[in-house]
């Protein structure tokens, strides 16, 4: 990878747990909660920002199915995130 802008880290990361979760569902399990600081969340909802993502992974949804829901979300992150980038 040698364009970021041009490789979807989270989608890819993402894509890793839908196809390890469909490879083993016996074996596959989430981590729990303590994770750091938060003692009732899961570590997966902490790093995803929600349980949206962890709950449509668990009913079989793919997070290409996922992605076309980020677009608006994610222009707005990148709007309000643009005035403390340094590079």
């Amino acid at each position: 990878m040698t364009d970021r802008r041009r490789f979807p880290a989270y989608l890819a990361y993402l894509l890793l747990i839908f196809h390890a979760r469909r490879h083993d569902p016996v074996k596959f399990k989430w981590r729990q909660a303590p994770y750091e600081y938060e003692f009732l969340k899961r570590p997966i909802d902490i790093l995803c920002g929600t349980d949206r993502i962890r709950v449509a992974l668990e009913a079989g949804i793919s997070p290409k199915q996922l992605a076309p829901g980020w677009v608006k979300e994610l222009a707005a992150f990148k709007k309000r995130r643009a005035r403390f980038l340094l590079y």
